[in-house]
């Protein structure tokens, strides 16, 4: 997705959430301190400073945090775990974090060669990864089974996994 598109979304989603909260231009405006011809130019040309943006998105009675999490979400695919490889990741978290590596990673086959697990264990996740359906092996490569954002549910055993795992885990 490219900036241009980016910048759409949140401004397009912050015009949304405006209409949905009955908050004008002018009420915006003047929760600002700014001119409404300022706060209209905004909106027409969707461009600002991060400040100005975190002042309107406080404005609008938004968390900032939140709204950014909603704009990212909302024009990218997700996907869930299947029950088997959620309980495969939760008896082997090293496995998870490896996949979490490959799946943010800019290409597969980078995030296998950085990885500081011996390689009869990468080849064993890379194995069980292919048959959870979350990677596909080409005869030369390894490629992403999904786009987009792995969504966990708020009751997946896998949060209370993390949860309990220190964050030097995530590093190593």
């Amino acid at each position: 997705m490219t900036t241009n598109e980016q910048i759409e979304i949140v401004f397009n989603l912050l015009k949304k959430h405006l209409r949905e909260k009955k908050i004008s231009y002018r009420e915006l405006a003047a929760r600002t301190q700014m001119s409404e011809a300022n706060i209209k130019r905004i909106f027409s040309v969707k461009s600002c400073d991060l400040q100005r943006l975190m002042e309107l998105c406080e404005a609008s009675e938004l968390n900032f945090f939140d709204f950014m999490t909603t704009a990212a979400h909302s024009q990218v695919s997700s996907y869930t775990l299947s029950a088997e490889a959620e309980e495969f990741f939760c008896r082997t978290f090293e496995c998870f974090i490896f996949f979490r590596d490959i799946s943010t990673s800019d290409h597969v086959e980078n995030a296998i060669r950085k990885s500081k697990l011996p390689k009869d264990e990468q080849a064993r996740f890379l194995k069980k990864l292919v048959e959870l359906g979350l990677l596909l092996k080409t005869s030369t490569s390894y490629q992403l089974a999904h786009s987009g954002y792995l969504e966990i549910s708020a009751s997946s055993r896998l949060r209370t996994v993390t949860a309990s795992s220190t964050s030097a885990s995530w590093r190593s």
